[in-house]
């Protein structure tokens, strides 16, 4: 009995043994693990950087070899079970190297923050060599622009997702306000904290952007008082930390904005400064529309005053001068149009008109006028600038009966109202302003044409009134800092530029320029630090302006639609700049 059970036994072992034989054959082979041997025909792979939603990876051959290539993938099994060319990536061999980027599909939703990749090569005999699958983490927050200013993060942020920086080179967002980009559903900001160097910093908003659209742009405020300098940026993202980032805190950034009263078309417009008040005088088509506001950058407050009863006479916008407690504005020239005859017979003026604001008084001081129309000396002033009690003006005199304009500076005298002939100059355009009681030029002339366009280039020099003549200064080397009717202001011991026009014609552009001068070592140099061009609110027709020790842009227009001078937007707003 016993020796029948352990027959029995053995009989139903081998049974089983043989059927789960026959079993493994039946189910389908798994895919093969990957091992790497001692022969492999790459080495000394590596990770070079890991950016947002990408990473660079490099390594070299052990052997020269007909062909090498790199597949990624979101998941590793597309790897091993379908080997396609659509998921080939190029590489680039240099220092016999191999450089190749992983890189996140934008028309795909995210899942993880994971990429898989494999290496392989061709043989001579067209066979092909896989490595294993490598899995490779990347990030999924990022900061852009590490090059962040002080300021309000709204100040800061440019109002377009997408422009063209045409100077810069630069395509795509490229403004300085403390941004992270984050690829998110959540636009809450109250699950974003932040801090530089171990300070909190206060969330500003959560942005979506207009593509890819999974992505957000987390923007953040940084104190108008944040030193200067290199700071580590930390970011968490409900309370767990997701990102950590070296970024340089710069100059130029909008630490202020306030609205002018005023929303409609300006025509032209004046501005001053006067007892560290900003006074704007703005007018429209219509005498109706003509406004005087003061503006105290103590208590944000606007006030407008009475305007003149008939639109003043004003030869040239955005400059006037306080001296001894009247304000002179440019010179201007008024003359009659039509058929002349004895009901209405020819003349020509050219005036001075002033404002005094503690009386809200308004006069005209005629500085010339004739009945002969062969005396029109058709003025326009291009500049005016002022040292003590004398007005100096650039302007050009188109008489009747020469053949050609001349350039030329006039001087007027406010104590004795003399209004004479000072120097000649080259035919240009200028800019002009006074630091320490010399005055620097900054003239502009039509550089290329091509296609109907023209840029410029400018020369920057010292004006000698002493011996009436122009010493040449250093300019910006930079190949597009060319510009027109940029803005030219003394501040701190220092000369800064800013904005003005790219190029013209069938291209007008904007002019993001902002630089600083150095006149004791006689350079320039990017007020942001790192680029020359970051201007962007305000570029033309508007002020650059010192008020009580602080340095204001505001008004005119704002040219960032696609960098055309077409896409321009009125500017109503006062900002003051961080410039330290």
């Amino acid at each position: 009995m016993r020796f029948t059970q352990i027959i029995i036994l053995i009989l139903l072992s081998v049974f089983f043994t043989s059927c789960k034989k026959d079993q493994d054959k039946e189910e389908p082979q798994q895919p093969p693990i990957v091992k790497e041997t001692e022969q492999s025909f790459y080495k000394d792979l590596k990770v070079d950087s890991i950016q947002m939603l990408s990473a660079l990876v490099s390594f070299q051959l052990s052997k020269p070899m007909k062909g090498v290539g790199m597949l990624i993938a979101l998941d590793s099994l597309s790897l091993v079970n379908r080997i396609e060319d659509y998921m080939n990536r190029d590489l680039v061999l240099r220092d016999n190297r191999y450089y190749g980027k992983i890189e996140w599909p934008y028309n795909l939703p995210p899942s993880d923050d994971i990429f898989w990749f494999r290496l392989y090569v061709i043989e001579e005999n067209g066979t092909r060599t896989y490595s294993p699958v490598f899995r490779q983490p990347i990030a999924t927050y990022q900061i852009k622009n590490i090059y962040v200013v002080n300021g309000n993060g709204s100040f800061n942020k440019h109002p377009k997702n997408f422009y063209m920086n045409y100077e810069g080179g630069a395509i795509g967002s490229y403004d300085n306000a403390l941004m992270a980009e984050a690829v998110t559903n959540d636009v809450n900001p109250k699950n974003y904290k932040a801090t530089l160097n171990g300070v909190s910093i206060s969330t500003n908003s959560v942005d979506p952007m207009a593509y890819p659209e999974s992505h957000k742009r987390i923007v953040f405020d940084v104190p108008d008082d944040y030193p200067l300098g290199a700071a580590t940026f930390k970011l968490y993202y409900l309370n767990e930390l997701v990102l950590a980032q070296q970024v340089q805190v710069i100059n130029g950034g909008l630490l202020t904005k306030d609205k002018h009263p005023s929303s409609e078309y300006i025509e032209w417009q004046s501005v001053f400064v006067h007892d560290n008040e900003l006074y704007t005088f703005i007018s429209g088509i219509t005498i109706r529309v003509s406004r005087l506001y003061k503006w105290n950058p103590l208590t944000k407050k606007w006030s407008e005053l009475p305007s003149p009863g008939v639109a003043p006479r004003i030869g040239q916008s955005n400059r006037a001068f306080s001296i001894n407690g009247i304000v002179y504005f440019p010179p201007a020239k008024i003359e009659r149009w039509g058929i002349f005859d004895e009901n209405n017979p020819y003349y020509y003026k050219e005036v001075i008109t002033t404002y005094e604001p503690s009386s809200n008084s308004w006069g005209e001081i005629e500085l010339f006028s004739t009945l002969d129309e062969n005396l029109d000396r058709g003025l326009e002033v291009l500049e005016s600038f002022a040292i003590g009690d004398n007005i100096y003006s650039i302007i050009r005199e188109s008489s009747k009966n020469a053949a050609m304009s001349r350039c030329i500076i006039k001087v007027f005298n406010v104590k004795d109202r003399s209004w004479t002939e000072f120097m000649e100059l080259p035919s240009k355009v200028y800019r002009a302003t006074v630091l320490d009681g010399i005055v620097y030029l900054l003239s502009c002339e039509g550089d290329v044409q091509e296609y109907a366009s023209s840029t410029f280039k400018n020369e920057f020099m010292i004006l000698d009134l002493a011996n009436k003549s122009l010493i040449k200064k250093r300019w910006i080397s930079h190949k597009n800092a060319g510009t027109y009717k940029s803005y030219l202001t003394a501040f701190e011991n220092k000369i800064y530029v800013y904005g003005g026009q790219y190029s013209s014609g069938y291209t007008t552009l904007y002019s993001s320029l902002f630089a600083v001068y150095n006149p004791s070592v006689d350079e320039w140099k990017p007020v942001s630090g790192y680029s020359y061009f970051t201007a962007w609110v305000s570029q033309t027709n508007g002020f650059m302006l010192p008020i009580d020790k602080k340095l204001y842009v505001g008004m005119g227009f704002d040219r960032y639609t696609n960098g055309n001078i077409y896409g321009s937007v009125s500017n109503f707003t006062i900002s003051q700049l961080s410039v330290r």
